[in-house]
């Protein structure tokens, strides 16, 4: 992969990672704050539906954009430094898959 093309996805996908993090932290506030005890007013089940799938998708997808970003780091300076970053990327990811609700049965 050519070094040019590896910047370009790196950009892409660090771009990717910090807005889907942002989307994960504001929906775990807003979460936090609607499922207060004492809150005044009453949520609408359908309200915390959506936040809590905005975390899940915005933590995963920044999660997984972040190791995308790791995992083409090393192509910038070999092709050996490439394996060793993607490969440890891909590791990350399996892990990622089992400990999140993707890979509950």
């Amino acid at each position: 992969m050519s070094s040019k093309k590896s910047v370009s996805w790196m950009i892409a996908a660090s771009a990717l990672a910090a807005c889907s993090l942002l989307v994960a932290v504001i929906a775990s506030w807003r979460l936090i704050i609607l499922l207060h005890p004492e809150l005044p007013i009453a949520v609408e089940p359908f309200i915390i539906k959506i936040l809590w799938s905005g975390m899940l998708l915005g933590y995963s997808l920044g999660f997984l954009s972040l190791l995308a970003c790791i995992g083409l780091s090393g192509w910038l300076r070999s092709k050996r430094s490439g394996l060793i970053t993607s490969g440890t990327a891909l590791v990350a990811v399996v892990f990622f898959v089992l400990a999140t609700p993707f890979g509950a049965n």
